[in-house]
């Protein structure tokens, strides 16, 4: 039935639109639609019109159309007020940049339309630019200082700026005001679980999900709570698992469960008949491959030993987590105010690279090693005698720690051995970065990479003029504010280097750190004193559980099959790894109690009992790292497969350069067959072993001061490309 008279004048047709309006906000929206309609087809141009039809199209969940709407009557007249719904139409439409534009439109015709501020908050921090995307917020709440969805939203943008103590401020106050919202109880955990006050986090899971009980991401950061305060695994695992039941494609929440389920030596993901598909290996590398975020870098290289699948993940994470470049890469896109600064102070090109510097010219390299692990931790048992033996002519080193110091006597070692030793880890990561700047650093080296405690947002606002991946994430980082990664041409062979984000710089002799100084306990042990049997062939591997899969563990079992009596001696902190691969030895036909589980030891305790067994196993796709030199130091031979990317073929070149290249395997039968060779012809064994012992004192691997002086040598060399305004390149250590 037609509303609108035929014919109708334009007094008319105003009245008509009046009536649309009324009808609208009197929820008859179909009514309202419909006389819109009429009266488009006799006036195409009227504005007010197409702004309603617009406004009712994204209500009732057509963005599309609302764009194409909301343009026309931006033609017919250019409001404020349209400019705004056009921006909510093409953020809906997942089209930030787009409608970041459109925002910026209408807050030049109005710098009072408050939805304009929200709205393109919201598309900054799509755009993962959370820095300018709370200033919009803060301008919106000026406005509106009650609306909840803002503050909020606010406290998620602080929460990625690396700020979660102002986080948790925005979100309580946002629960003030409505204490049934989900959504900010879910971000109170997040800011609490960053905060590590993993109890209260918890509890406001739980909140969140009393109030919704399928909020899948309430369920998901539930499950990293209880991961990272490493109690109750079953309780992470179902969180995961009750994540993807709700959300199949919830980012990233496939690899968590994974990832919880291979610390659980639990495989029932990898079976053909898993009840979670999702979460097994190939469905996960498929994933990485379309780009999707299905897992984060670490976990992966547990999964695949694909170079070219290593890089894919960690730029999809990179971009996830990071965003465009925001400063200091070739690859940025804005000149913000932040790089207006920089290329003010010298070194920084327009498209956002660092080509060289203008400071005081100094006699050493200020070089700045940042890190959460600055004591007792694998990354410190390496590095702590190349901090000491830094050649203070060459560098100053400096520390910037992320966690606080510790008062072990690794974490007071390592303290005493910088220049400077800054505990920065309740610092924004913004206020961090301004910190290093202050400090003039030359060079900084990323130790953490993407390992617990990792902040990228602090390398992604470009905290030095070069900046080193080095250690800590055993590959590729997959980011443009990442220069350099440090490797070895074993490591990282010359034809793989295309798979590798960074520029690789090779040192000479291995790409590892160790200390000479790592002490081992002085009494002799037996083996009856930690649950060995005296005369058995001992198999060994402590790596962590999450890098042995069921493929390793059956070759481990036909070999304990094929040498009679042998056991195999491996980490078993908690009870259901040890039951799961004891049931797991079961299946395969051996006696579980040929599995040996090993106990918690002081660090110098562990080095003199790990030289009681005969032959440490490494696994693959991803291998023992500190775990194999630590083996080596106790003189205890140790045999790989080496793969393809860098974490598959660490324990290669940690024997490589210890003159044991006989122990490096390349397929898994090989790997086998060398493994029954070891163990059933003892006086091979005992060849290999006294040449360990022999080249202990004299291998490059352990040559700290060696090392430290290639390690400079490559600082030095970066450096110097930098000052001569070259980009970054390979280039290798003499």
């Amino acid at each position: 039935m037609r509303l609108l008279p035929a014919q109708a004048g334009s007094a008319a047709i105003d009245a008509a639109v009046r009536t649309a309006y009324e009808w609208a906000r009197q929820g008859q929206l179909d009514r309202a639609e419909a006389l819109c309609t009429e009266v488009l087809d006799e006036c195409t141009d009227h504005a007010g019109a197409q702004l309603l039809r617009a406004i009712i199209e994204m209500q009732t969940g057509r963005p599309a159309a609302a764009a194409v709407s909301a343009r026309r009557a931006i033609t017919a007249d250019p409001r404020p007020a349209t400019y705004a719904l056009l921006g909510d139409a093409l953020l809906a439409l997942d089209q930030p940049q787009e409608a970041l534009d459109s925002y910026d439109a209408a807050l030049r015709g109005d710098a009072g339309v408050a939805a304009a501020h929200c709205g393109r908050a919201d598309a900054l921090m799509k755009l993962h630019r959370p820095r300018d995307a709370l200033d919009s917020y803060e301008q919106f709440l000026k406005l509106r200082p009650r609306d909840t969805a803002a503050l909020n939203n606010r406290g998620s943008a602080q929460l990625m700026l690396g700020d979660p103590a102002a986080a948790l401020a925005s979100f309580e106050s946002a629960l003030a005001l409505d204490p049934r919202f989900a959504e900010a109880h879910r971000g109170r955990g997040d800011a609490l679980r960053a905060l590590k006050r993993f109890t209260a986090a918890i509890e406001c899971y739980d909140a969140a999900l009393r109030i919704e009980p399928d909020h899948a991401g309430a369920h998901f950061h539930r499950g990293t709570a209880y991961l990272q305060w490493d109690r109750e695994p079953e309780e992470a695992l179902s969180s995961y698992a009750r994540a993807l039941q709700l959300n199949p494609s919830f980012e990233y929440a496939p690899g968590a469960l994974y990832f919880g389920l291979q610390n659980r030596a639990d495989w029932s993901a990898s079976a053909p008949a898993a009840t979670a598909p999702t979460a097994a290996p190939r469905e996960l590398l498929r994933g990485v491959l379309a780009g999707q975020r299905v897992i984060a870098p670490f976990p992966f290289l547990s999964v695949s030993d694909s170079a070219a699948a290593q890089l894919e993940c960690a730029k999809t994470y990179a971009a996830f987590r990071c965003g465009p470049p925001q400063c200091g890469s070739a690859a940025s896109v804005a000149m913000t105010a932040e790089a207006a600064d920089l290329r003010a102070a010298g070194g920084m090109t327009e498209s956002g690279a660092f080509i060289g510097g203008n400071r005081a010219p100094r006699d050493r390299l200020r070089v700045a090693y940042v890190s959460a692990d600055f004591r007792e931790h694998a990354m410190s048992y390496l590095m702590a005698g190349v901090f000491e033996h830094h050649d203070r002519s060459r560098v100053e080193p400096l520390a910037i720690s992320l966690a606080p110091a510790e008062a072990t006597p690794m974490g007071q070692r390592v303290q005493r051995a910088f220049d400077g030793f800054f505990d920065v880890g309740a610092r924004t990561d913004q206020e961090i970065t301004d910190f290093m700047r202050g400090l003039k650093i030359d060079i900084a080296v990323d130790l953490t990479g993407y390992t617990d405690g990792f902040r990228p947002q602090i390398f992604a606002r470009r905290c030095a003029p070069i900046q080193i991946n080095y250690l800590g994430f055993p590959g590729t980082m997959g980011a443009g504010f990442m220069d350099y990664l440090i490797a070895d041409d074993f490591v990282i062979p010359p034809p793989n280097l295309a798979h590798y984000h960074e520029h690789v710089v090779y040192l000479p002799d291995c790409f590892q750190a160790n200390d000479a100084r790592r002490a081992i306990d002085g009494r002799r042990w037996v083996r009856a004193e930690v649950g060995l049997p005296p005369d058995a062939f001992v198999f060994c591997c402590f790596n962590n559980t999450y890098k042995i899969n069921a493929p390793m563990f059956d070759l481990w079992m036909r070999l304990l099959d094929r040498t009679p009596g042998s056991v195999l001696w491996l980490l078993g902190h908690h009870a259901a790894v040890r039951d799961n691969l004891r049931r797991e030895a079961t299946v395969r036909g051996i006696d579980p109690e040929r599995l040996v589980f090993a106990v918690r030891r002081p660090y110098a305790e562990y080095l003199r009992v790990l030289g009681l067994a005969d032959l440490y196993l490494d696994t693959l796709p991803f291998n023992a790292g500190t775990t194999a030199s630590d083996a080596l130091w106790a003189g205890l031979p140790l045999l790989t497969c080496a793969g393809e990317a860098f974490a598959a073929r660490m324990a290669g070149s940690l024997l490589r350069t210890v003159g044991l290249p006989e122990l490096i395997t390349y397929t898994m039968e090989e790997y086998e067959r060398r493994a029954v060779e070891l163990a059933t012809q003892p006086p091979l064994l005992r060849e290999l072993r006294s040449r360990l012992a022999e080249r202990r004192a004299t291998t490059p691997l352990f040559a700290t001061e060696r090392f430290c002086r290639h390690l400079e040598s490559a600082y030095v060399a970066v450096w110097g490309r930098h000052e001569r305004g070259e980009a970054p390149s390979a280039l290798r250590v003499p």
